[in-house]
């Protein structure tokens, strides 16, 4: 397995790097790639028949498969493959996002996991509307993530408090997702 993913990985870097100069060669890149990750992807989903990895591993293959699909599809000028890729995402992020409603429901994980579902799926639903170039979808979900890293940052400190722990370096970081999205934001209504 580390060995395709280090494969995989020298082939994103040689992509990268011909990208630019030869668009061909790029597209034949890229095309390896996806062939690695395939291969790979089919050999987890043997392993997790067989209880050997977790459905979440195997997911993370998956999201890695698509993430490729979608860099090809991106140099083929493929907007309908592009489409079909992102809408595998935010169908993948929806099925999180409602099991993790259902676990936390059964008390089995924290009010984390469930934002930070939620989060997923927004950003999922972000990615799709650029893509779409629909500006008033990416103002609403921009908005609603907003929201929730308020909300987040508001939770970290109020927890802070209350153990009396130190955990700045964790609402600095929520802080800066929540000033990124500021900003992303104060763009799409200029």
């Amino acid at each position: 397995m580390r060995l395709l993913t280090t494969v995989a990985s020298l082939l994103m870097f040689a992509w990268h790097s011909v990208a630019l100069a030869d668009e061909t060669q790029a597209v034949q890149i890229m095309q390896e790639v996806v062939s690695v990750f395939e291969t790979d992807l089919a050999r987890m989903q043997r392993l997790a028949q067989r209880g050997v990895i977790s459905p979440a591993k195997l997911q993370d293959r998956e999201f890695e498969l698509l993430e490729a699909q979608i860099q090809l599809a991106e140099l083929q000028r493929d907007d309908q493959a592009i489409t079909e890729k992102l809408q595998r995402i935010i169908s993948i992020r929806e099925h999180q996002q409602a099991s993790a409603h259902s676990l936390h429901k059964k008390n089995v994980i924290s009010d984390s996991q469930v934002v930070k579902a939620n989060g997923d799926l927004l950003h999922a639903r972000l990615r799709m509307a650029k893509h779409n170039r629909d500006q008033a979808s990416m103002k609403a979900i921009i908005d609603q993530l907003v929201q929730l890293e308020r909300e987040q940052l508001d939770r970290s400190e109020r927890l802070a408090k209350q153990i009396g722990e130190n955990r700045d370096q964790q609402i600095a970081k929520q802080k800066l997702r929540l000033a990124t999205l500021l900003v992303e934001q104060h763009a799409l209504t200029e």
